[in-house]
């Protein structure tokens, strides 16, 4: 950490008529806070502050103690768990400095440290398929056990998956989230949530109490891309905010990455016009890897071992936990691997008659192995 004096701080970038871009530009320029308040205000007029706007960083002392917005963040900041990181303080993530209009400050409930690990990002559709969500899942796992850090959004979909797959495995996942670090949105995520703050980090750069408005995505997906090393978009549409994500890390210089789906998926279709326009196609965690080798990640042999593979709009042929090979289960697993199916299908594809398949589809189903949605049943992992 570094001493600054946060009430100023947390005044001028988030509670006086200052914007924070205007804030961070600032930062930017001077470097540090000290040098901006030590500015004169034909200093500040001259890099565009308003000439009001310039005469508060005199007074930010005064002003910011007499600010009940910023003494109740300092109160929430004094609360075990809870960080405030400015732009200046070690913890800091040095990756996040390299974009245009970083914030001045991040909330954190968790883990700070987490900020400047390796970072993969793992972004989709909040309307995702059962294919995508057992992909999103098992492939933010198999980056967790690679040791790097799996870092979303904790919207629907996608994004929920990416974080229950690497809490499942190392823990270390960090949340950006486009509201005050004490809210939840969406509210079905509030569990999620905590269990985030516990073994990983929920971040934001939105001051406490800040609703869920639809332009701060946009600017946490910024964030999002830039703490990462690379951006994996699992499903995503031609109009998706994933395909922001990822526009974001090609301007930040960051790697770009999208698993194919079915061409008949919509949600696919932004992921395929990606690797159109030069994203590296994603078949296992092994293909993340081999673009850091300068990064101290898991050997690419052992990750192999995990790896998962997306063949044919499915996984590879693996396994099937304790079914055995000539199972009525075991057959509909192949078949579902492949592809979703209709029931009509399944009869064709597996040689069962219907009363054996149906039974064996209900227990699949309550394993939570296949799902059924609009009438196709999608396999969802063992």
């Amino acid at each position: 950490m570094v001493s600054v004096p946060l009430q100023e701080y947390l005044f001028l970038s988030h509670f006086s008529i200052l914007s924070d871009q205007k804030f961070s530009k600032l930062l930017s320029i001077y470097g540090d806070f000290k040098s901006i308040v030590s500015a004169t205000p034909q200093e500040l007029v001259s890099h565009g502050v308003n000439s009001g706007v310039a005469g508060q960083f005199k007074s930010a002392h005064r002003l910011a103690i007499s600010n009940s917005d910023v003494q109740k963040t300092l109160e929430w900041s004094h609360l075990e768990g809870n960080f405030i990181v400015c732009y200046e303080d070690i913890r800091y993530p040095q990756r996040l400095k390299e974009i245009d209009h970083a914030p001045p400050l991040l909330y954190v409930r968790g883990n700070p440290d987490l900020l400047n690990t390796d970072q993969i990002a793992i972004v989709g559709s909040r309307k995702a398929s059962p294919y995508g969500l057992s992909i999103a899942f098992q492939l933010a796992k198999q980056t967790s056990a690679s040791q790097l850090t799996v870092t979303s959004g904790l919207a629907r979909g996608i994004d929920r998956r990416a974080h229950e797959g690497a809490l499942e495995e190392s823990g270390q996942t960090i949340a950006v989230i486009g509201s005050g670090i004490d809210r939840c949105y969406p509210t079905e995520n509030r569990r999620l949530k905590r269990e985030i703050e516990i073994s990983g980090a929920v971040v934001s750069e939105f001051p406490l109490g800040s609703p869920p408005l639809a332009h701060h995505f946009p600017r946490r997906n910024r964030i999002i891309s830039g703490l990462s090393i690379g951006v994996l978009v699992v499903e995503a549409a031609t109009r998706s905010g994933s395909l922001i994500s990822a526009r974001l890390a090609m301007e930040q210089n960051r790697e770009v990455f999208a698993v194919p789906g079915q061409l008949s998926n919509p949600q696919s279709a932004g992921c395929h016009q990606l690797i159109k326009q030069g994203a590296k196609l994603v078949e296992s965690v092994v293909d993340i890897i081999e673009e850091f080798p300068q990064l101290e990640i898991k050997s690419a042999e052992q990750s192999k071992k995990d790896a998962i593979k997306v063949k044919n709009n499915g996984p590879e042929t693996q396994g099937f936990g304790n079914i055995s090979d000539d199972s009525t289960q075991k057959k509909i697993l192949t078949a579902l691997k492949c592809q979703p199916c209709l029931l009509d299908t399944l009869v064709l594809e597996t040689n069962l008659n219907i009363g054996d398949l149906i039974e064996s589809l209900l227990e699949l189903e309550y394993q939570g192995s296949i799902s059924l949605e609009s009438g196709r049943y999608y396999y969802c992992g063992i």
